[in-house]
């Protein structure tokens, strides 16, 4: 029987077709993730309430739970988050061209973790409305052509446009019980490929030390488990102690050569 993930999460892959002209900032994230997060509010709000806190049906809201979580009952640094972890991560397309026109295709990621993976009808609803309006500053409007999931294997259908039909995920990959080993590499090069913003001691971080890349990864696992992991009956949580070593051997590794840059880009507002 094949193991299942301590904290479980999928990337998919969303491909869609431009309808009408779009233009788009550089770096797409910021108005890819605000017309998102609107699209989602409209299409499952009840009470249409200005603020999620002074709605009864928060508990239990979509949206509440995925753009504005709680932290779970008895958590100890519940204080500590101004601004709770999200459980998805959008990877916008990468490309620095602004104007799309009728009959291109652009591809953009959606990475859905714990819980929020059973929500993924819903996105997958909210993509297709918002091809129906439009968005970017020209509304541009544009067709999902598919959704698929990506796994090690390769690219697996989960929606098709054509027919319109939602399929289930394909069954959990086994683990391979002799996975392939590389060796101890003596250097590694990491590419990130969007913006990363990290603060340390209440100051943004201009020079990246890997040691402090590896443990707010680590945290940002531990965080995410914790306000969206499975239920205490499911798959267990990421064990400390084996985080703990790892965290001891990023230690001892140094960054040899480091270029970066400034980025900035227009927040989004859908009115």
């Amino acid at each position: 029987m094949p193991s299942r993930p301590p904290f479980p999460c999928e990337r998919f892959r969303f491909t869609i077709e431009v309808r009408g002209l779009m233009v788009l900032p550089p770096y797409k994230g910021g108005v890819l993730h605000g017309a998102m997060g609107d699209a989602v509010r409209r299409t499952v709000c009840a009470t249409r309430a200005e603020r999620c806190d002074d709605c009864m049906l928060t508990g239990g809201c979509l949206y509440a739970w995925i753009f504005d979580p709680k932290p779970p009952p008895g958590f100890a640094h519940s204080g500590r988050f101004q601004q709770p972890p999200r459980p998805y991560v959008l990877t916008p397309p990468l490309t620095s061209r602004q104007a799309f026109h009728p009959g291109e295709t652009l591809d953009f990621d959606l990475v859905l973790m714990g819980r929020a993976l059973d929500a993924l009808p819903y996105f997958v609803h909210v993509f297709m409305e918002l091809g129906r309006r439009g968005f970017g500053r020209e509304r541009g409007r544009y067709r999902l052509l598919k959704v698929e999931v990506m796994r090690p294997g390769g690219l697996t259908p989960v929606y098709d446009g054509l027919s319109g039909a939602l399929l289930a995920l394909p069954p959990d990959e086994p683990t391979d019980p002799h996975p392939v080993t590389f060796g101890s590499p003596s250097s590694i090069t990491i590419q990130l490929l969007t913006p990363l913003r990290l603060k340390e001691k209440g100051g943004l971080v201009t020079k990246l030390r890997f040691p402090l890349l590896f443990e707010r990864l680590a945290q940002r696992i531990a965080i995410l488990a914790a306000f969206h992991g499975p239920d205490p009956d499911g798959p267990p949580r990421p064990h400390p102690s084996a985080m703990e070593d790892l965290a001891r051997q990023a230690r001892d590794i140094r960054v040899a050569d480091a270029f970066a840059s400034k980025a900035t880009w227009p927040r989004f507002s859908p009115s």
